[in-house]
C-alpha cells in the first residue's frame, strides 16, 4: 500500500493499493480483444451510438452526430428532443438524440 500524501496515516482510505498485472494475463486480455472485437462488430452487438472503447469512433463523431440531429430537426421545423444519462459510479453517459415530429 501507498501513503496518498497529506492524508492521515491511521485511515484506510488514506491508502493506495498497488496491483502488479502479470505479462502474460496482459497479453492474453490483448489476444482475446483482438479476437472477439470482430466477432462483436460483424454480429452487431455493440450498437452503432456506442462510441467509447471502440476503434475508429472517437467523441468527435457522437458530438456531430448530435450536432446534425440538431440542425436537421431545425431545417425541417421539427422539436429536436436529446436525452442525456450520467452514472457518476461507473462513469458511463448513454444518449438519445431522436426527431420528433410537429
Amino acid at each position: 500500500m501507498i501513503h496518498k500524501p497529506g492524508k492521515p496515516p491511521n485511515e484506510a482510505s488514506s491508502y493506495r493499493p498497488i496491483s502488479l498485472t502479470p505479462v502474460l494475463s496482459k497479453l492474453w486480455e490483448r489476444i482475446v480483444l483482438e479476437r472477439l472485437s470482430p466477432c462483436l462488430e460483424i454480429n452487431y452487438v455493440i450498437p452503432d451510438h456506442q462510441y467509447g472503447f471502440r476503434k475508429h469512433h472517437s467523441t468527435i463523431e457522437q458530438v456531430h452526430r448530435v450536432y446534425s440531429t440538431i440542425r436537421q430537426c431545425l431545417e425541417q421545423k421539427n422539436t429536436a428532443l436529446l436525452l442525456f444519462w450520467t452514472s457518476n459510479k461507473r462513469s458511463i453517459v448513454y444518449g438519445i438524440g431522436t426527431a420528433v415530429q410537429n
